[in-house]
Order: structure tokens, then C-alpha cells, then sequence
């Protein structure tokens, strides 16, 4: 396990496992477990089923589950944008507003839009606790429904994950997990 993550904050694990798929995905789901279980008790259950599936399917198949899944469906891509604004034109200006708080921040985007759920996660170890929780409460939560709407039809294997960051966003909100730079 790289070293960087054996002390990353539950944002930062969840976005890396949301990652599209390596050989190195089982040992940060048994990594992200096992933290789970020692600094969020609560959330294990949720998380479990998302790691029972990771240990029973092989890379190409969770390669192909999270491409059919997060590539191919716009109503569970990962783009946040998307799903509060769809084509609109102020998706545009969304994005540019997520750039800038990205560079702000130094948060790279790694490929993605700025608008990417993987780049959004990392963001919240960056802002202060203020601008996180309005960047939370009407920009990740709703798109997160929707998504997670999505996943339910689709039986997904991510399903769990998403369920898992869900809450941890729901308790992030309500000021219920920490860390050392702030919250979460």
C-alpha cells in the first residue's frame, strides 16, 4: 500500500476508490475497512458489501463493472455538474468556479472535469470547514441522490462505495466526523 494513503483521511480513501479500477483496489478496500472499523465503526456495514464484491471479482471484471457503470450511463457518471445542470449552459460556469477552487486549493485535477466526484472528495481536505459544508449540502448530496438513484436500478457493485460516501457526507454535514485538519 502506498504509504501517503496508510495515514489518508476518509475522503481522501474514498475518492482513490473511486478510482477507476487497479491492481491495487483490494488492499485499499481491505486498508479502507480496516480504517473504517477502527475510526468510523458506524459505517462499516455500509461499506462491507462493497468489499465482500471487490474480493470476489477479478481486476478486468471490476474494470468492466465501474466502466459500464460510471463511463457509460450519464445518470451514474461521476461528474456532479452534470447531474445539477445537465447540458445547461451554467454548467460551464460551474466548472470554472470548480477549477478555480481547485487551483485555489491545490487539488489537481488528474484528468478529470473539476466537476469529477474523485476531485471533489479531495477538495473537502482542502477548504475551510464553511465553504465545505455549502459545497456539500447543495452540490455533492444532491448529485450523489441522483447517482445513487441510478446505481439502485442498475445493481451495482458500487452501490455500497457511493452509499458509504453518502453517509460520510451526511455526517460530515452535520459536524459528526473530524480529523486532524478539520472536520472529516
Amino acid at each position: 500500500m502506498n504509504t501517503a494513503l496508510n495515514t489518508a483521511s476518509l475522503p481522501t480513501r474514498l475518492s482513490h476508490l473511486l478510482d477507476y479500477p487497479s491492481h491495487q483496489t483490494s488492499e485499499l478496500v481491505q486498508d479502507t475497512l480496516i480504517y473504517l472499523k477502527d475510526k468510523h465503526p458506524n459505517m462499516v456495514e455500509l461499506f462491507e458489501p462493497f468489499a465482500q464484491t471487490v474480493a470476489t471479482m477479478s481486476i478486468s471484471e471490476l474494470q468492466e463493472a465501474y466502466t459500464r457503470v460510471f463511463d457509460f450511463s450519464q445518470e451514474t457518471a461521476l461528474e456532479i455538474g452534470w447531474h445539477l445542470y445537465g447540458e445547461d449552459y451554467s454548467r460551464g460556469a460551474f466548472l470554472a468556479k470548480m477549477r478555480e477552487a481547485l487551483s485555489t486549493h491545490g487539488v489537481p485535477e488528474a484528468g478529470e472535469l473539476p466537476d469529477h466526484m474523485t476531485t471533489m472528495l479531495l477538495l473537502l481536505e482542502k477548504q475551510d470547514p464553511e465553504s465545505n459544508e455549502a459545497l456539500v449540502e447543495t452540490v455533492m448530496q444532491p448529485a450523489l441522490s441522483k447517482i445513487l438513484d441510478g446505481l439502485v436500478k442498475k445493481e451495482s457493485p458500487y452501490l455500497a462505495l457511493m452509499t458509504t460516501i453518502q453517509q460520510a457526507l451526511k455526517l460530515y454535514a452535520l459536524g459528526a466526523l473530524e480529523s486532524g485538519g478539520g472536520r472529516f
